[in-house]
């Protein structure tokens, strides 16, 4: 919370961010993904991240690019977009990177509440090097991966997995 409109940073460190990270795993460990989206305000940038682990290989797509003037388009970078569309609950994730071969549509449904961990802070002599806050989602995957031209299904009763959300 600040006493600033919601498109300002309450702060001026250059490592201040608003980030989401989401995993998902099959109960057999047969396919494992990952994603992360991070804006960082006071650098103006703008990155994002996947990665699926199929039969011992990783394959991974990155974005790294300009943050956009409006905050609100900070989810949509390249080929990685998320989408929120129950805001604690239900959030859409899309990629779409064909020269990688990593294609995936995948909704994630909260199991849990959101849990807010302990606010964390920490000092590097007298100056602040941590001062973040974040939540933790518990949930289940709908959807599909598709790796190299090979679509595996997603799905809730299967598929399970986290979210964060995190700024400072």
């Amino acid at each position: 919370q600040a006493s600033v409109p919601v498109a300002h940073t309450a702060t001026a460190d250059l490592n201040h961010y608003d980030r989401y990270f989401f995993n998902g795993y099959t109960s057999d460990g047969g396919l494992y993904f990952a994603a992360a989206m991070g804006l960082y305000p006071n650098r103006h940038v703008a990155d994002a991240a996947f990665c699926v682990v199929k039969g011992g290989t990783q394959t991974s797509v990155f974005r790294s690019q300009r943050a956009p003037d409006d905050r609100r388009a900070a989810t949509s970078l390249g080929p990685i977009v998320v989408d929120v569309v129950e805001p604690l609950h239900i959030l859409r994730l899309q990629i779409d990177a064909p020269e990688q071969g990593v294609r995936a549509d995948l909704t994630f449904e909260s199991r849990s509440p959101a849990i807010e961990e302990p606010h964390f802070f920490q000092r590097a002599g007298v100056r602040p090097f941590f001062d973040y806050t974040r939540l933790t989602q518990f949930g289940a995957w709908t959807g599909w991966v598709e790796v190299d031209g090979e679509r595996h299904d997603v799905r809730p009763e299967d598929v399970w997995g986290s979210r964060d959300r995190s700024w400072g």
